[in-house]
């Protein structure tokens, strides 16, 4: 992908392997999306549909959805030895021709 001086070989166009369809899982005033292959049989679709629909409530379909949350579920800690200090790294300069690369 990139020569020894990090300068990028031209990409080849990739063909989109994953084209998705959209399908309504949701009630006919509350409407909920989701996204399925399109490389699915048309019964695997039925089948992921019903099993999305059984365990609707699951999903955050709107930001409000999140508001509560169990702490002792999501809280996240790092393990340090004692005494340890955390230390974080100076930014590193990146080559200019990669820029449009990575923000892709």
């Amino acid at each position: 992908m990139f020569d020894q001086n990090d300068v990028p070989y031209k990409a080849a166009q990739k063909v989109d392997q994953y084209v998705v369809c959209k399908h309504d899982i949701g009630s006919l005033g509350q409407p909920r999306y989701v996204n399925l292959s399109t490389h699915l049989s048309a019964d695997q679709s039925v089948e992921y549909c019903k099993l999305m629909k059984q365990f609707a409530d699951v999903f955050a379909w709107e930001d409000s959805d999140l508001k509560t949350y169990n702490k002792k579920l999501i809280q996240h800690k790092i393990p340090l030895e004692k005494d340890a200090i955390p230390f974080k790294q100076k930014l590193r300069l990146i080559n200019p021709m990669l820029l449009p690369l990575i923000e892709k």
